[in-house]
């Protein structure tokens, strides 16, 4: 997995988590991080294989699912099904670690937290489309899988795509079509994305128990980044003036990647790939890890429901579950936070703030001025006074 070069460019890089990347393995010591092979082995290949690994006879047949985007309008072009044999297994490694496209057609942005968003609001839409056609009476009875990214370098872009491991008695191309027509609808109407992209479904059916073990490892390899970087380097010619400008598009990529995966599920299970689907029809196997950590889960959650019974007999209006948040009052909280890590990381504030960023920033202010710029000289103009006092009472300032 390039585990040389991977941590030689870490090692050298701004990335927060470097150092315990590095020190991964010591002592059985984990880091947890996104990159690291031995951690998402450990962490989620390994316990997907346990759990999933002997359900290759569970249903009919068994497909590998690619929720991605092209920017081929080519219909015929964004649909792929075939039978995962070794040739079309190794094609598959070598595409996503070769696909060095022009960017218009590889996928989209990654340097600003908008286009951190949008990678997001992608991964949302895939995995609603997966659950919708998952359950009784569709196409699909059961599917796990999570969000994935691939990267490449100058320009700096990403790929946001989905990979799910489907259980089904019969997926026919017509329910593929429906597939992918479910996320085109949900593309156009969802006004925040407004990429060149088209939706692309890749599906492919499983022929033997070791594919699947095999597709549950590769589902949860970490983000390569070693080859792009080699190939990105090799254009350049290894100059000074644009490694410089290769090695700030690592830099960046590192801190948005922290922020695309935060809060997010490494595998998501539907229909009876769920624990919820009940003991009749649920495929997979429960360790003693995950019964041990439920009960714990549901000992806490007694005691909460006990202490708000309590609390309810002295106040009987008492309501102790939050209001949900609307989607745009996620986005919202969602880029305060980006930008926030923006301005720690340049040092500076932005000065491309989104307008409703800036009324919720304007709400935030004491002085009701909400104007990035303002808030700038204010902090300049007490940064001066520290240094020149003019009385011993200061007198008090906007901010």
């Amino acid at each position: 997995m390039s585990y040389d070069e991977t941590a030689s460019i870490i090692a050298r890089s701004s990335y927060e988590n470097r150092q315990n990347f590095c020190r991964c393995g010591y002592y059985g010591y984990s880091c947890g991080d996104r990159l690291c092979k031995r951690c998402c082995f450990n962490a989620v290949a390994k316990k997907v294989r346990e759990e999933f690994g002997r359900a290759f006879e569970a249903r009919n047949e068994v497909y590998y699912i690619v929720l991605s985007l092209s920017g081929h309008r080519d219909e015929r072009k964004r649909i792929i099904r075939k039978d995962l044999t070794k040739s079309e297994r190794q094609q598959i490694k070598a595409q996503g670690c070769f696909e060095q496209g022009q960017l218009v057609n590889y996928g989209i942005p990654f340097s600003a937290p908008v286009d951190v968003l949008d990678a997001r609001t992608y991964w949302e839409v895939f995995a609603r489309a997966i659950r919708e056609s998952t359950g009784r009476r569709k196409p699909l009875a059961g599917a796990f899988g999570g969000p994935e990214l691939s990267v490449r370098f100058y320009p700096l872009g990403v790929l946001p795509h989905a990979n799910y491991v489907a259980f089904s008695d019969g997926l026919t191309d017509d329910d593929v079509r429906a597939l992918r027509r479910t996320i085109r609808n949900r593309l156009r109407g969802c006004r925040r994305l407004t990429h060149p992209l088209y939706p692309k479904v890749s599906v492919y059916r499983l022929l033997a128990k070791e594919d699947l073990r095999r597709v549950i490892e590769y589902i949860s390899k970490p983000i390569g980044i070693a080859i792009p970087y080699a190939l990105s380097a090799d254009k350049l010619n290894y100059q000074s003036g644009g490694m410089e400008s290769l090695n700030d598009d690592v830099n960046a990529f590192f801190d948005n990647m922290q922020l695309a995966f935060e809060g997010l599920d490494r595998m998501n299970r539907y229909g009876v790939c769920s624990p919820s689907a009940g003991k009749t029809n649920y495929i997979g196997v429960v360790s003693e890890e995950r019964r041990e950590r439920r009960a714990a889960d549901a000992k806490r959650r007694r005691a909460r429901r006990n202490e708000a019974e309590a609390i309810k007999v002295i106040f009987p209006d008492y309501k102790p579950h939050k209001r949900q948040k609307s989607k745009q009052e996620k986005y919202d909280l969602f880029l305060m936070r980006a930008y926030y890590r923006k301005m720690v990381r340049d040092g500076e504030c932005p000065s491309d703030v989104p307008p409703r960023l800036k009324r919720l920033l304007r709400r935030a202010l004491p002085d009701g001025t909400g104007s990035t710029g303002n808030t700038t000289v204010a902090a300049e103009q007490n940064h001066h006074a520290n240094e020149h006092p003019v009385s011993s009472s200061p007198t008090p300032t906007s901010d």
